[in-house]
């Protein structure tokens, strides 16, 4: 997480700030900054400041029309490895600005990868395959996969344990069940019945 504290998104500020300039904006020569001076800012900041009313924050140039044309001429052929808060970023500024558009856009984008990507990743053998697959992927969808990863080896194991057989007879049980079929009481049962009846 401590590299999403480093995202920056560019702002600017509708008020000027006094003796800020050189740290808030690193190639300014003026210690001070002015209105509408525009700046790159660390995503906490930026979302503090626009809530504030002290900046507005624009979405970074990742969600512009270039990348929604890449993405809707492919979403699994786009990497998104260098940008490894890609849906976080974008959903603050989407929030933070009531951008809809921005909104859907990486809603579909996310869905159309984790289809495209991950769904094949998972199905996907070890080795150079699958190697090329998690180039493409960002932080995001890395953590998605590895759950996924997961869970997949998890049913395996269950299954290779007999899970499924567990799985038939309970569910041969509640059709007995169902059906009004009485199974016939162990000896451990009768006795225990016996007993609670003194």
């Amino acid at each position: 997480m401590a590299s999403l504290v480093l995202q920056l998104v560019p702002c600017e500020f509708h008020y000027s700030v006094k003796s800020l300039g050189r740290l808030l904006e690193p190639t300014s020569t003026s210690r001070d900054l002015r209105k509408d001076t525009r700046a790159d800012l660390p995503l906490w900041l930026a979302k503090a400041l626009t809530e504030r009313y002290i900046t507005s924050m624009d979405s970074p140039g990742v969600y512009g029309e270039w990348m929604q044309r890449r993405v809707d001429a492919g979403a699994a052929c786009v990497s998104l490895k260098q940008h490894p808060y890609f849906y976080h970023v974008g959903m603050q500024c989407a929030s933070l600005k009531s951008d809809a558009s921005l909104a859907a856009f990486l809603r579909k984008t996310f869905s159309q990868r984790s289809q495209d990507l991950l769904s094949g990743s998972l199905k996907a053998p070890d080795g150079a395959v699958l190697q090329k697959v998690l180039g493409k992927l960002n932080s995001e969808e890395k953590q998605l996969y590895e759950a996924g990863r997961k869970g997949a080896a998890m049913q395996e194991e269950w299954w290779a344990a007999g899970g499924h057989t567990a799985l038939l007879l309970s569910t041969n049980t509640v059709k007995s069940s169902a059906c009004g079929i009485k199974r016939r009481r162990t000896q451990t049962e009768a006795a225990a019945d016996k007993e609670n009846r003194r």
